[in-house]
């Protein structure tokens, strides 16, 4: 038995999330059936095959970024570098700024991935 929690139900498709082998968050489309009763956000143990014959959910970022698509440690000393953060106690001190940093990479990851989703939404 795997745990699956129930996203969302779309005509006789439901979408599940649930927890891989090593503990990564997957997500599969099933059939309705399988989730009758459940609500949204609801979990409940199935049989793997379950979640094994259904279709996967979700955009592969590694597919669409490419393995070699990383914030380095370099980025990040940069970052906040820019934005005054040299020391632990300027962490600290200013944990605004550290987050504005973070956020900033974010952003950019953010826009890449858009990027390349359009560009494969425009392929469909």
């Amino acid at each position: 038995m795997i745990q699956i929690k129930l996203l969302k139900v779309r005509g006789k498709a439901a979408v599940v999330t649930f927890r891989d082998k090593d503990g990564m968050l997957q997500g599969r489309v099933i059939s309705r059936d399988d989730v009758l009763g459940m609500r949204i956000g609801e979990t409940k143990g199935v049989p793997q095959s379950v979640v094994d014959t259904g279709t996967e959910y979700g955009i592969d970022v590694e597919v669409l970024l490419g393995e070699e698509y990383v914030i380095t440690p370099r980025d990040l000393e940069q970052e906040l570098r820019r934005h005054g953060i040299w020391t632990y106690d300027d962490m600290n001190s200013n944990s605004q700024e550290v987050v504005v940093a973070i956020n900033t990479l974010a952003r950019k990851v953010y826009a890449a991935l858009l990027q390349e989703a359009r560009i494969i939404k425009d392929m469909e």
